[in-house]
């Protein structure tokens, strides 16, 4: 296996975000891959199909088809699937290049409207056309920490300075376990807010390969110090460029990405 070579002295420090944070936990010589070397990660389908339904539940928002109170499930559900038909069109050359028969590609596209289905329930039966619109595919970003995410939907309560705000994540995984990497990428969220706004909100995740699939995860102050720790600690580990520096945990982290030789 031949690698490129890389300026050994650490630069100036780099960010982190909850992706990259799991992702050093899991196998720091996949972190390495990924975000020194800059080696291109394959494509599968569940990235790919994890990009069209959440491009899909975007869209539903910002066009404000959520404020149509006229629409009944049927109609919300024809269009949210029609969003995410032409999103999956988009996606037709990256599909092309995956290994993959035409049954197994319709077999994921069909599982995909399921799960376009289940976030209409939700959002039906919660009268989600009655309330404010969340904000969607925000940013988060802290400076002093050297930490940003993207957080999928903040949904904010009435009246405006009533509750704390809900920052949701949608997930297309096949369980609805809460693993160790959702709690991170939830603590993660809710610290970047928390710098921002003073104000610690509620967190959840919505496992859409599930009818009733909202699972709330609490939080607490002292959850989110214990988080900022990690940050901290995973800043000091993350400085050198050499790959030495970044063992394999894992065995198999080289055949997710384009490596030479």
């Amino acid at each position: 296996m031949i690698y490129i070579g890389y300026d050994n002295r650490a630069k100036k420090q780099k960010w982190l975000t909850p992706t990259s944070i799991n992702k050093y936990i899991y196998c720091p010589r996949k972190y390495y891959f990924k975000r020194i070397a800059k080696h291109p990660q394959k494509l599968n389908i569940h990235l790919i199909r994890g990009l069209a339904i959440h491009r899909a539940i975007e869209l539903f928002y910002k066009l404000k088809i959520n404020h149509c109170v006229q629409f009944d499930f049927f109609d919300f559900k024809r269009i949210l699937q029609d969003l995410f038909w032409q999103e999956w069109r988009n996606q037709k050359k990256n599909l092309a290049r995956l290994d993959l028969t035409e049954t197994e590609l319709e077999f994921y596209f069909h599982e995909s409207l399921k799960m376009v289905k289940h976030f209409v329930h939700n959002f039906y039966t919660n009268l989600g056309f009655e309330k404010p619109s969340p904000v969607i595919e925000k940013n988060l970003v802290s400076e002093k920490l050297r930490l940003k995410g993207r957080v999928d939907a903040i949904f904010f309560k009435q009246p405006a300075r009533g509750p704390p705000p809900l920052i949701l994540d949608y997930k297309t995984s096949k369980s609805k376990e809460i693993t160790e990497g959702h709690k991170r990428q939830l603590f993660i969220y809710a610290l970047l807010y928390y710098e921002n706004q003073n104000v610690i909100p509620d967190l959840a995740i919505h496992f859409l390969n599930f009818k009733d699939g909202l699972v709330k995860l609490p939080v607490s102050i002292k959850e989110l110090n214990q988080t900022k720790e990690l940050v901290k600690k995973i800043h000091n580990k993350i400085k050198s460029n050499n790959i030495k520096d970044y063992p394999c945990t894992c065995g198999w982290c080289k055949n997710e990405f384009n490596l030479i030789g």
